[in-house]
């Protein structure tokens, strides 16, 4: 009996846990991999047109979601579009409403999940340090597992070193502990779920030859709750998984006139601590991803 606990826990895990990495930030992050684009852009941005994007191409060597695999082998294609604008409610308080589309294409056949697409719909709020992430998804899974999902979300960071922002010394580097909880919903089966994240993102941005750099090093633990995760008795696990990565950017220097344009890279190590992402990986526990793009902002 325990084997197909297992795999329905599997199933519907992949039904639900569908957020793309990057989707969890704001939209202006999310245009670079490492805190070039970290600190908010100013509201004054907005001024000269009152709608700004962001977006770019990444090519992945694996793609998990959540610690669930979608995609081991083959091209892994994952294009993403944000829009958003600026509003000024007082000197320190800033909120930035978004759109945001992503899209994960698997070209190699045999992949756990041939694609998958997402629409968000949020705003994020900066004030002295502190930035709120609060959003709308919806989510759909490829034509064999056409799932749709439903989740309301938020995630609260703080940059600890803006308590030293009168410090020359600090300003490059920031490091902000977050908290996200996402509820889901899926109709066809009736079921809610919940996702907690719980982490820290360090960056350091610098300047080398005239050329802007962005280092991270975010870490993170995923849990869940209402089975979100299982065991192999298919009881809930709390704890999904354990990540850190190595990311960089580059600016690449173009005209003013085409925005903010960035080359990234990771290196990400993924540790899978339920029986149910680890059976979705075909038992593999540890694994390291790469990933490489161009992203921009304008």
């Amino acid at each position: 009996m325990r084997k197909p606990v297992l795999l329905l826990g599997i199933w519907l895990a992949l039904a639900s846990a569908v957020v793309p990495r990057r989707g969890d930030a704001c939209p202006y992050c999310k245009a670079d991999a490492a805190g070039l684009a970290t600190a908010a852009p100013p509201a004054d941005d907005a001024d000269s047109f009152p709608l700004m994007l962001s977006g770019g191409l990444d090519f992945a060597s694996a793609y998990y979601l959540r610690g669930y695999q979608q995609a081991d082998h083959g091209p892994i294609l994952q294009p993403y579009l944000n829009i958003f604008t600026a509003h000024t409610v007082q000197e320190d308080l800033v909120i930035r409403p978004y759109v945001s589309l992503f899209h994960s294409s698997h070209q190699a056949a045999n992949n756990r999940m041939a694609d998958m697409s997402d629409v968000m719909v949020g705003a994020v709020t900066n004030c002295q340090g502190w930035s709120i992430d609060s959003r709308y998804a919806y989510y759909t899974m490829s034509p064999l597992m056409r799932t749709p999902v439903h989740e309301l979300g938020a995630k609260v960071s703080f940059d600890v070193l803006s308590l030293r922002d009168d410090s020359e010394a600090v300003k490059p580097f920031s490091i902000r502990p977050f908290a996200g909880v996402y509820g889901e919903l899926i109709p066809e089966q009736d079921t809610t779920q919940l996702f907690v994240n719980l982490g820290v993102e360090p960056s350091w941005r610098l300047e080398l030859g005239g050329t802007k750099i962005g280092l991270g090093l975010p870490i993170d633990w995923g849990l869940g709750g209402n089975k979100y995760y299982f065991n192999s008795n298919g009881t809930n696990a709390a704890l999904g998984y354990f990540s850190t990565a190595l990311t960089a950017s580059v600016a690449i220097p173009v005209p003013d006139a085409y925005g903010k344009w960035f080359l990234n890279t990771s290196v990400q190590y993924l540790h899978l601590a339920a029986d149910s992402t680890i059976a979705a990986s075909s038992g593999v526990q540890d694994l390291c991803i790469g990933k490489i793009g161009l992203s921009f902002v304008y």
